[in-house]
């Protein structure tokens, strides 16, 4: 085994165990903080039931991820593309912590206003591009690889970096709606973007997924059905931010919406199911985002999780064959 594929694998498991330790202690402490999740009452019925879950349990696998990529990559950790990633992960962890802390203290499901989260989205990529200048305005870093062509956006890779953390952050929001979902999806997607981070010899992007997905591991335990805790947008959030920038770090730009297939047909069922709603008063799907259509079938809701999850297994071995090919 490879000295890069032995510290990832420590780096990993030890946030694993972290988690693992420190998560029923944190899970009461939220309880008495009084911190619950508020439900929406026009989702599924059998949902009502989780009322008063404790959430932001995202807060334990971002913290606990990046301080371990601080304590045992100190020599890597403030170079630039370690710290892009750090300000990333930590800028949406931050922007979604509000959104909760809102939506806990007024108890209801508004939280930020989509203004004032587009204003806070706007200042993390600002910063992002000030620490990381080069990935920006550089003219074959711009160039993005279309599977069959490739295209050179110039400057406009500013908007498309901006729209990917746009729609990431919102799509990975939207698939954190059952137990265990976007926890599980995004283990399986960061696993196969550590597969190219390890064949690219990406020792920084290698070591923080390794971090990140010992953290979910960790998260998982306590967030499979029947949840003891949900990651709230401070986890979702921030694990949209991580994603897109991995796949703009690692210059996977396109092929990283074939691996995360899942998020982004969770987004699309939510614009169909508005569009078509608008448009005929009908609804497309039983209920959107997508989970809630297959919840609502026959599969419930541990049948939707194990099928959105293989199918991003699927979209995962297909964007493998698609790199490698």
């Amino acid at each position: 085994m490879s000295d890069i594929l032995k510290l990832t694998l420590i780096t990993g498991i030890i946030v694993f165990i972290v988690s693992i330790v420190l998560m029923p202690f944190i899970i009461p402490l939220l309880h008495r903080l009084k911190f619950g999740q508020t439900i929406r009452v026009e989702g599924p019925k059998s949902h009502l039931k989780k009322q008063g879950t404790p959430t932001m349990g995202g807060i334990i696998f971002v913290l606990i991820s990046v301080l371990t990529m601080l304590i045992i990559h100190p020599d890597y950790f403030f170079k630039p593309e370690c710290l892009v990633i750090t300000c990333a992960f930590l800028g949406y962890f931050i922007i979604g912590l509000i959104d909760d802390l809102l939506i806990v203290v007024f108890k209801s499901n508004d939280g930020l206003s989509i203004k004032m989260k587009l204003l806070l989205q706007a200042i993390v990529i600002i910063g992002i591009i000030l620490i990381y200048p080069n990935l920006f305005f550089n003219s074959e870093l711009s160039v993005i690889d279309c599977f069959f062509f490739k295209v050179n956006l110039h400057y406009g890779y500013i908007v498309f970096a901006i729209l990917m953390f746009v729609s990431y952050t919102n799509a990975i929001n939207f698939t954190d709606g059952l137990d265990g979902l976007a926890s599980s999806t995004m283990i399986i997607a960061l696993i196969f973007m550590g597969i190219i981070a390890y064949f690219q010899k990406s020792l920084i992007e290698l070591s923080y997924i390794g971090a990140v997905i010992g953290g979910l591991l960790g998260f998982l335990v306590f967030n499979k059905k029947p949840a003891k805790i949900f990651m709230g947008d401070t986890g979702s959030l921030a694990l949209g931010g991580f994603y897109a920038m991995m796949a703009l770090l690692l210059k996977i730009e396109m092929l990283s919406i074939v691996i995360g297939m899942v998020f982004v047909l969770e987004a699309l069922s939510v614009v169909i199911q508005i569009v078509y709603f608008k448009t005929t008063h009908k609804r497309f799907f039983k209920m959107a985002p997508l989970h809630h259509h297959f919840e609502m079938g026959t599969l419930k809701e541990r049948g939707s999780v194990f099928l959105l999850a293989t199918m991003g297994l699927i979209f995962g071995l297909l964007g493998m064959v698609i790199y490698f090919g």
